[in-house]
């Protein structure tokens, strides 16, 4: 079973849970205030290309409205790898610290 953080973000998210990972976090976020959105990411640590996929979903779901925080060195570098880095973290980054 993969666990979660209390925002739903999970430690684990690979292809086999992804699409249930995605709705449980587009229900989650649903019911928050629309000015913004944060998602901490911190908890996310065993990922693979699948994890880009969720994170691509919400951000064209929910736009730039939210937002997403502490995203770990290995998340970026993949995200990096695809070109995906500044649409998802935008120029500035939010990597550990962040």
């Amino acid at each position: 079973m993969t666990g979660f953080d209390r925002q739903g973000v999970p430690v684990r998210l690979r292809l086999p849970e992804a699409l249930q990972i995605l709705g449980e976090l587009r229900g989650r976020l649903a019911t928050r205030p629309s000015e913004l959105r944060q998602l901490d990411l911190a908890p996310l640590q065993d990922i693979d290309s699948s994890a880009l996929a969720v994170l691509l979903a919400l951000r064209r779901e929910f736009g730039d409205r939210l937002q997403f925080s502490n995203a770990s060195a290995r998340l970026r570098s993949l995200a990096r790898l695809y070109g995906l880095e500044s649409l998802l973290f935008g120029s500035a980054g939010n990597g550990p610290g962040r």
